[in-house]
């Protein structure tokens, strides 16, 4: 069984940080989030990538969204972020 903690690499130091525990389940679960961060139930990542498959480059978009997007910016999956 694991530890708990993992190993992450930081400014050239290795840290040991505690694992969250929704982490450890959503990855027991779900393990491709290994390669991405996300699952593949995540309706952020279809949305987007539909919307983005729909828009060239002549097209202007406007976001009537509500709120700052920090479920987004502020994610751990570097490709929402991004």
């Amino acid at each position: 069984m694991s530890s708990g903690k993992v190993q992450c690499s930081v400014n050239d130091t290795t840290q040991t940080q505690p694992v969250k525990e929704s982490a450890r389940i959503e990855a027991a679960w779900f393990p491709e989030v290994g390669a991405g961060g996300f699952t593949s139930l995540d309706g952020t990542i279809e949305l987007y990538t539909r919307i983005n498959a729909l828009l060239d480059q002549s097209m202007t978009v406007l976001d009537f969204g509500a709120g700052r997007g920090a479920a987004l910016t502020e994610s751990e999956c570097e490709y929402k972020r991004d």
